[in-house]
């Protein structure tokens, strides 16, 4: 007789530990109540059943609450197995990033609350952590952060500046220049074909002018192109130049005088008092002192601009720009009345 009791009382021990076993892998799939079933945003969350009992807490970032299998961020309060961050109230299979109180397959971002080896119903499959909307990402600025053009200002912007949101050139400037771009009939630049200078060959009357940009008072970047249909007068000065101050003084108001008829005034430094560089402090000292307001003030401290203008060697160096061609009309012949043009 104590021979055979041993061998029943292990065979016993054996089948309860069977018998937990499998009565959680069958209320896994109890049958799900349909009116609680809710799938989340995060990812949707699953919709399953399951019942609220014991099981282990399975999860890197989470509480599982009743799980056989516990997965990375998340918590199980039900059956199967916990998802990753997200939300399971009575769960077969937790999933990543989601949250949902219910059974099935659990989403995104969320905590599984269910039961592994419970016995009670099932949950609906929650909204957990907003998943999909929120780790799941969206796109940041939508079209609206869309530039097409690459000139630095949104599309959405442009549109509402009543600029080109597909012209590089047309775009705004702190100061409200008078903008007016060729649009797609580009000027086609010449080889300058006047004087060498010993660093440049300068541009000579009649030859197209190439774009340039440099940085004005505001540091923003200018493009020459930004006015091509408007008729351009280029002044280039040195701060210490008596006459460059005498006729930056009256540049404001040749600007509002003939802004309407097509005009941009563009001053541009090539030399501070001390025939030294040119800083951004300088460029707003010389836009306050002339009262420079629609006028860019440009930084050309290497000379890049200046030299392909250059013939006489004094300042300040005046050129006259044709509207919509940017042809050389004028350069370095000291004409300051553009009106002849106009």
């Amino acid at each position: 007789m104590r021979r055979s009791v041993v061998p029943l009382f292990l065979g016993l021990l054996f089948a309860c530990g069977d018998k937990d076993g499998d009565s959680g892998a069958k209320d896994a799939t109890s049958e799900v109540p349909t009116d609680d079933i809710d799938g989340g945003d995060g990812g949707d969350g699953g919709e399953g059943s399951g019942s609220e009992g014991t099981g282990t807490e399975g999860s890197d970032e989470g509480s599982d609450e009743g799980s056989d299998e516990g997965s990375d961020e998340g918590s199980d309060e039900g059956t199967g197995s916990g998802a990753d961050e997200g939300s399971d109230e009575g769960a077969d299979v937790g999933s990543d990033e989601g949250s949902d109180e219910g059974a099935g397959e659990g989403s995104d971002e969320g905590s599984d609350e269910g039961s592994g080896e419970g016995t009670d119903g099932a949950g609906d499959g929650g909204d957990g952590a907003d998943g999909g909307d929120g780790a799941d990402g969206g796109t940041t600025g939508g079209s609206g952060a869309t530039d097409t053009d690459g000139d630095g200002q949104t599309d959405a912007d442009e549109t509402a500046a009543g600029t080109d949101p597909l012209d590089y050139y047309d775009r705004t400037y702190s100061s409200a220049y008078n903008v007016q771009t060729c649009g797609t009939a580009l000027p086609t630049p010449s080889t300058p074909s006047g004087r060498s200078n010993g660093r440049a060959t300068t541009y000579a009357t009649g030859n197209i002018v190439a774009n340039f940009q440099l940085t004005d008072h505001n540091g923003e970047d200018v493009d020459l192109y930004s006015f091509c249909d408007n008729h351009v007068m280029l002044v280039f000065s040195a701060m210490w130049c008596g006459t460059c101050q005498s006729v930056a003084t009256q540049a404001q108001s040749k600007q509002n005088s003939y802004a309407s008829s097509g005009f941009q005034y563009i001053e541009v430094l090539v030399e501070d008092r001390t025939s030294g560089s040119i800083d951004a402090t300088e460029l707003n000292q010389w836009a306050t002192s002339y009262s420079l307001s629609t006028i860019p003030v440009l930084d050309d401290d290497l000379g890049n601009a200046h030299y392909l203008f250059e013939q006489n060697w004094s300042y300040p160096t005046i050129v006259h720009l044709g509207a919509g061609t940017m042809e050389v009309l004028s350069v370095d012949a000291g004409q300051q009345d553009p009106s002849g043009w106009l």
